[in-house]
């Protein structure tokens, strides 16, 4: 059985906790109290508490300290994140497992001392603790150990954590084999550091956010660099590899594979233009980073892939993309906010730019459109497909106009423009987040091939109202969630699926027309509401059009108590037209069915109002 109840105690400050209490034990889930010095208790209502819940104190500004009791086993992802009073926190030699991220942000901490019996120890569990100097291990602890305030492995082969307060120079000890993932996260004071001859490794993001990070050597024992090593080093200017390494290699302060083949990593400190080496055929994913002063660079036509996110986030203006690439990557030029034009040779087979955005030739796709676009675009007539992310980021675009030979629009196409109103005539399918956040967006036109539109694909839009077309057979979930100013939403079919979250948040009505099916007293978490027609309409096939029950028939929809009388005829050449049915429309609905259908060869009708 699961309880979820508030706990009122007495400590050295007044806290408030709330709890879940499952199979006899109690984990706290948040607290509420005035902050201070708070002592999480050993047990309450008789049961032991052993858990600390994920956030349970995250943001909590006011907490300068935390005592565990000793029954705690579990401090959970996030518990403590961003508590940024905090400077004391007493983990008990109960806890056995410190989930990611579960101190994260605490920038007052300045010490932290890991008992012997934690066996875990998440990801980033102190990261962003710039005021963290020492991350000291009990010795007895058979898992983890530390050395000058730093956190290893047990054997100290695997540099596991560096806190963030470390300034200056910092020397990798001469047992450690690997650098772990995010290894010196946002060791922002930290202005050198020296890797020995044992190390092999290098993991991922391993120096993410070492601001002050100038340079870097890279021994001739690494044999393995992970992804993105040096992301937001805005300081670092070169990065040196020792020539006998046998797998990487550097010029001008780039790193590449030994073969100088591909380009791995420019420093994020690289200031002006770079031309790519001649040599080299693949630029990797995130190569260039967040090189935020990077102006220019020149690709050589050797190369013949482009990596994702490769040059995200660079200053660059202008670039061109020779013969010789037939892959790139999705967001390969994300983020380039000065970027007004990609350029792509004539003759290259894969790829052309119209206009200056990145087409994909072969699947009639528009890949990118530059981030520093400014104001109209028109896209081409031959395109089909609207690539992910294609305009995300393009502050500049005020308006788009949309081919009718488009058939899809990509996941986050068109997240955060400010477009402020948008036809899309001939498109089936909406992807997830294709229009969210797009703050400007008052009036959206959807086609009537429509049949699906994506989970938050207008989320966050400032729309005053929408009409769905009868062809849409899913909206997803969230998708017009926080278009606070929706008023109306008009159905002109049954009921699509939705997993009742479509207009959460938002205050308005959906309205239905009279005799479609599936349709209750709220739809996607608003109230619903018939539509009576201005022009009568006949219904499609899922609400009533076609034989049923051995019977030719349709419903027409339209204004309560008018008078409708169907007529059919067996010739449209000559038409002598005879009424079969009369009668009124009740609730905007009459229905109308036809025993003699099946005795003509042909029949045709035609509906007249009195």
């Amino acid at each position: 059985m699961l309880t979820i109840c508030p706990i009122l105690l007495a400590s050295s400050a007044q806290a408030q906790f709330t709890y879940v209490a499952n199979n006899g034990t109690i984990t706290i889930t948040g607290y509420s109290g005035s902050g201070g010095n708070v002592t999480i208790p050993g047990t309450t209502n008789g049961l032991p508490v052993v858990a600390i819940g994920n956030f349970a104190f995250a943001d909590c500004a006011s907490l300068t300290s935390v005592t565990i009791s000793e029954s705690v086993t579990s401090v959970g992802t996030g518990a403590f994140e961003s508590c940024t009073s905090l400077t004391n926190a007493n983990i008990p030699d109960s806890v056995t497992n410190i989930a990611i991220w579960a101190f994260d942000g605490c920038s007052s901490l300045p010490c932290v001392i890991i008992p012997g019996s934690v066996a875990n120890i998440g990801s980033q569990a102190f990261a962003d603790c710039t005021g963290l100097t020492n991350i000291a291990v009990a010795t007895q602890n058979p898992a983890y150990a530390s050395a000058g305030g730093v956190l290893f492995d047990k054997a100290t082969n695997t540099l596991i954590q560096c806190p963030a307060g470390l300034n200056g120079s910092y020397s990798v000890p001469g047992s450690v084999t690997n650098i772990g993932s995010e290894a010196f996260f946002g060791c922002s004071g930290l202005t050198d550091v020296t890797l020995g001859n044992g190390v092999t490794g290098i993991g991922g993001f391993a120096f993410l956010g070492c601001s002050r990070l100038t340079n870097v050597t890279i021994p001739g024992s690494v044999t393995n660099i992970g992804s993105v090593v040096f992301e937001n080093c805005t300081g670092l200017t070169n990065i040196v590899v020792a020539a006998q390494n046998p797998a990487y290699a550097s010029a001008g302060g780039v790193l590449f594979d030994k073969a100088t083949n591909t380009l791995i990593e420019c420093p994020a400190g690289f200031k002006g233009s770079y031309s790519v080496p001649g040599s080299v055929t693949n630029i990797g994913s995130y190569a260039f980073w967040a090189c935020s002063s990077l102006t220019n660079v020149t690709l050589g036509n050797s190369l013949t892939s482009i990596g994702s996110d490769a040059f995200s986030f660079c200053n660059l203006t202008s670039v061109t993309i020779p013969n010789s690439v037939t892959s790139i990557g999705s967001l390969a030029f994300d983020n380039c906010y000065n970027l007004t034009s990609i350029t792509v040779a004539a003759q290259n087979p894969a790829y052309a730019s119209v206009g200056g955005v990145l087409f994909d030739k072969a699947t009639n796709t528009l890949l990118e459109c530059p981030g520093g676009f400014k104001g109209s675009y028109s896209v081409p007539g031959s395109v089909t497909n609207i690539g992910s992310y294609a305009f995300s980021g393009c502050s500049s675009l005020t308006n788009v106009a949309l081919g009718n030979s488009l058939t899809s629009i990509g996941t986050f196409a068109f997240e955060g423009c400010y477009l402020t109103s948008v036809t899309i005539p001939s498109v089936t399918t909406i992807g997830d987040s294709a229009f969210w956040a797009c703050s400007s967006l008052t009036n959206v036109t959807l086609g009537n091939g429509l049949t699906s539109i994506g989970n938050d694909a207008f989320a966050a839009c400032n729309l005053t109202s929408v009409t769905i077309p009868s062809s849409v057979t899913n909206i997803g979930t969230f998708a017009f969630e926080g278009c606070f100013k929706l008023a109306k939403a008009f159905f002109q079919g049954t009921a699509p699926y939705n997993d009742g979250t479509a207009f959460l948040g938002d205050s308005g009505m959906v309205y239905y027309v009279p005799g479609t099916a599936g349709w209750g007293n709220t739809f996607g978490g608003c109230p619903t509401a018939p539509w009576f027609q201005h022009n009568p309409q006949i219904l499609g096939n899922s609400d009533g059009l076609g034989v049923r029950s051995n019977q030719f028939g349709f419903t027409v929809s339209w204004a309560t108590n008018t008078s409708v009388v169907v007529q059919a005829c067996t010739d449209l050449a000559n038409p002598v037209w005879t009424p079969v049915a009369t009668g009124v429309l009740s609730n905007g609905v009459y229905t109308f069915s036809d025993p003699q259908w099946t005795n003509y060869p042909s029949r045709f009708y035609r509906v007249c109002f009195e």
